[in-house]
Protein backbone atom coordinates (compact mmCIF):
# COMPACT_ATOMS: atom_id res chain seq x y z
CA UNK A 1 0.00 0.00 0.00
CA UNK A 2 1.59 3.32 -1.05
CA UNK A 3 1.80 6.42 1.10
CA UNK A 4 -0.65 8.24 -1.19
CA UNK A 5 -3.20 5.39 -0.85
CA UNK A 6 -2.83 5.43 2.93
CA UNK A 7 -3.28 9.20 3.00
CA UNK A 8 -6.35 8.96 0.71
CA UNK A 9 -7.90 6.23 2.86
CA UNK A 10 -7.35 8.21 6.05
CA UNK A 11 -8.60 11.36 4.31
CA UNK A 12 -11.87 9.57 3.47
CA UNK A 13 -12.25 8.48 7.08
CA UNK A 14 -11.16 11.91 8.26
CA UNK A 15 -13.77 13.51 5.98
CA UNK A 16 -16.53 11.58 7.71
CA UNK A 17 -15.19 12.57 11.13
CA UNK A 18 -14.70 16.14 9.97
CA UNK A 19 -18.26 16.33 8.68
CA UNK A 20 -19.58 15.04 12.00
CA UNK A 21 -17.44 17.36 14.11
CA UNK A 22 -18.05 20.26 11.73
CA UNK A 23 -21.83 19.68 11.94
CA UNK A 24 -21.64 19.56 15.74
CA UNK A 25 -19.60 22.76 15.81
CA UNK A 26 -22.11 24.35 13.44
CA UNK A 27 -25.01 23.45 15.75
CA UNK A 28 -23.10 24.85 18.71
CA UNK A 29 -22.40 28.01 16.72
CA UNK A 30 -26.10 28.36 15.93
CA UNK A 31 -26.94 27.99 19.64
CA UNK A 32 -24.42 30.70 20.51
CA UNK A 33 -25.80 32.97 17.79
CA UNK A 34 -29.38 32.18 18.84
CA UNK A 35 -28.58 33.05 22.45
CA UNK A 36 -26.93 36.29 21.35
CA UNK A 37 -29.97 37.17 19.21
CA UNK A 38 -32.30 36.60 22.16
CA UNK A 39 -30.14 38.84 24.33
CA UNK A 40 -30.25 41.54 21.68
CA UNK A 41 -34.05 41.42 21.47
CA UNK A 42 -34.35 41.71 25.25
CA UNK A 43 -32.06 44.73 25.30
CA UNK A 44 -34.02 46.42 22.51
CA UNK A 45 -37.32 46.02 24.41
CA UNK A 46 -35.86 47.67 27.50
CA UNK A 47 -34.21 50.51 25.65
CA UNK A 48 -37.00 51.99 23.49
CA UNK A 49 -36.27 55.64 24.23
CA UNK A 50 -32.94 57.35 24.99
CA UNK A 51 -31.07 54.05 25.51
CA UNK A 52 -31.89 52.84 21.99
CA UNK A 53 -28.56 54.02 20.57
CA UNK A 54 -26.62 52.42 23.42
CA UNK A 55 -28.51 49.14 22.98
CA UNK A 56 -27.55 49.04 19.31
CA UNK A 57 -23.87 49.41 20.24
CA UNK A 58 -24.13 46.72 22.89
CA UNK A 59 -25.90 44.36 20.50
CA UNK A 60 -23.13 44.80 17.93
CA UNK A 61 -20.56 43.94 20.57
CA UNK A 62 -22.52 40.87 21.67
CA UNK A 63 -22.96 39.70 18.06
CA UNK A 64 -19.29 40.28 17.29
CA UNK A 65 -18.30 38.40 20.41
CA UNK A 66 -20.62 35.51 19.55
CA UNK A 67 -19.31 35.36 15.97
CA UNK A 68 -15.73 35.44 17.22
CA UNK A 69 -16.42 32.63 19.70
CA UNK A 70 -18.11 30.62 16.97
CA UNK A 71 -15.13 31.02 14.61
CA UNK A 72 -12.75 30.11 17.43
CA UNK A 73 -14.63 26.86 18.14
CA UNK A 74 -14.71 25.92 14.46
CA UNK A 75 -10.95 26.52 14.14
CA UNK A 76 -10.30 24.44 17.25
CA UNK A 77 -12.41 21.63 15.83
CA UNK A 78 -10.57 21.74 12.51
CA UNK A 79 -7.21 21.62 14.27
CA UNK A 80 -8.37 18.58 16.25
CA UNK A 81 -9.52 16.80 13.08
CA UNK A 82 -6.20 17.51 11.36
CA UNK A 83 -4.30 16.15 14.37
CA UNK A 84 -6.44 12.99 14.33
CA UNK A 85 -5.84 12.46 10.61
CA UNK A 86 -2.07 12.95 11.00
CA UNK A 87 -1.95 10.57 13.94
CA UNK A 88 -3.95 7.89 12.11
CA UNK A 89 -1.73 8.09 9.04
CA UNK A 90 1.44 7.70 11.13
CA UNK A 91 -0.12 4.80 13.06
CA UNK A 92 -0.92 3.05 9.80
CA UNK A 93 2.57 3.69 8.49
CA UNK A 94 4.06 2.39 11.74
CA UNK A 95 2.02 -0.83 11.38
CA UNK A 96 2.59 -1.60 7.70
CA UNK A 97 3.01 -5.29 6.87
CA UNK A 98 6.60 -6.50 6.62
CA UNK A 99 6.33 -6.89 2.83
CA UNK A 100 5.46 -3.20 2.44
CA UNK A 101 8.13 -2.09 4.92
CA UNK A 102 10.75 -4.07 2.97
CA UNK A 103 9.64 -2.39 -0.28
CA UNK A 104 9.97 1.05 1.30
CA UNK A 105 13.38 0.29 2.76
CA UNK A 106 14.65 -0.93 -0.62
CA UNK A 107 13.25 2.16 -2.39
CA UNK A 108 14.72 4.53 0.19
CA UNK A 109 18.13 2.83 0.00
CA UNK A 110 18.09 3.14 -3.80
CA UNK A 111 17.18 6.82 -3.49
CA UNK A 112 19.90 7.62 -0.96
CA UNK A 113 22.73 5.71 -2.73
CA UNK A 114 23.06 8.53 -5.30
CA UNK A 115 23.41 11.15 -2.57
CA UNK A 116 25.28 9.32 0.18
CA UNK A 117 27.02 6.34 -1.43
CA UNK A 118 28.45 4.99 1.83
CA UNK A 119 27.78 5.49 5.48
CA UNK A 120 25.61 4.32 8.33
CA UNK A 121 21.93 3.48 8.09
CA UNK A 122 19.67 3.53 11.14
CA UNK A 123 16.16 2.07 11.21
CA UNK A 124 13.73 1.18 13.93
CA UNK A 125 14.40 -2.04 15.83
CA UNK A 126 11.57 -3.93 14.06
CA UNK A 127 13.14 -3.21 10.64
CA UNK A 128 16.75 -4.17 11.37
CA UNK A 129 16.39 -7.67 9.89
CA UNK A 130 15.00 -6.18 6.68
CA UNK A 131 17.90 -3.74 6.54
CA UNK A 132 20.53 -6.44 7.15
CA UNK A 133 19.57 -8.24 3.96
CA UNK A 134 19.62 -5.01 1.91
CA UNK A 135 22.59 -3.10 3.36
CA UNK A 136 24.93 -3.25 0.37
CA UNK A 137 27.91 -1.00 1.16
CA UNK A 138 26.34 0.61 4.21
CA UNK A 139 26.91 -0.12 7.89
CA UNK A 140 23.98 -0.70 10.23
CA UNK A 141 23.70 1.83 13.03
CA UNK A 142 21.89 1.69 16.33
CA UNK A 143 18.08 1.48 16.12
CA UNK A 144 16.13 4.74 16.28
CA UNK A 145 12.65 5.58 17.55
CA UNK A 146 10.82 6.29 14.29
CA UNK A 147 7.61 5.01 12.71
CA UNK A 148 9.56 3.54 9.80
CA UNK A 149 11.92 4.52 7.04
CA UNK A 150 15.53 5.31 7.85
CA UNK A 151 18.15 7.88 8.76
CA UNK A 152 21.40 7.76 6.74
CA UNK A 153 24.65 9.42 7.75
CA UNK A 154 27.65 9.72 5.44
CA UNK A 155 30.93 8.04 6.44
CA UNK A 156 32.54 11.44 7.08
CA UNK A 157 29.46 12.43 9.18
CA UNK A 158 29.03 15.65 7.20
CA UNK A 159 25.67 14.71 5.65
CA UNK A 160 22.58 13.19 7.19
CA UNK A 161 19.39 12.29 5.33
CA UNK A 162 16.29 11.86 7.43
CA UNK A 163 14.07 9.51 5.44
CA UNK A 164 11.94 8.55 8.42
CA UNK A 165 8.23 8.11 7.77
CA UNK A 166 7.58 11.06 10.08
CA UNK A 167 9.75 13.42 8.02
CA UNK A 168 8.55 12.12 4.66
CA UNK A 169 4.95 12.36 5.81
CA UNK A 170 5.40 15.88 7.18
CA UNK A 171 6.89 17.01 3.84
CA UNK A 172 3.99 15.40 1.97
CA UNK A 173 1.49 16.94 4.42
CA UNK A 174 2.91 20.43 3.94
CA UNK A 175 3.09 20.08 0.15
CA UNK A 176 -0.51 18.88 -0.02
CA UNK A 177 -2.06 20.82 2.86
CA UNK A 178 -4.40 22.84 0.64
CA UNK A 179 -5.72 19.66 -0.97
CA UNK A 180 -6.07 17.90 2.39
CA UNK A 181 -7.88 20.88 3.88
CA UNK A 182 -10.17 21.04 0.87
CA UNK A 183 -10.92 17.30 1.13
CA UNK A 184 -11.70 17.53 4.84
CA UNK A 185 -13.38 20.91 5.11
CA UNK A 186 -14.14 22.09 1.58
CA UNK A 187 -11.78 25.05 1.88
CA UNK A 188 -8.26 26.10 1.02
CA UNK A 189 -5.55 27.26 3.45
CA UNK A 190 -4.65 30.91 2.96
Amino acid sequence: MTLDKIVQEVLKQGQAEADSIHKSAGKESLLILDKATKEIKALNEQAKSKVNEEAVQISRKIMSSAELESRKRILQTKAEVLDIVKSEVLDRMRNLPIVDREKYIKKLLAKVRNIIPEGTVRVRLQDQDILKSNLGGYRMGEPVEIAGGMIVESSDRKRVMDLSFETLFEETWERNFAKISHELFGEVRT
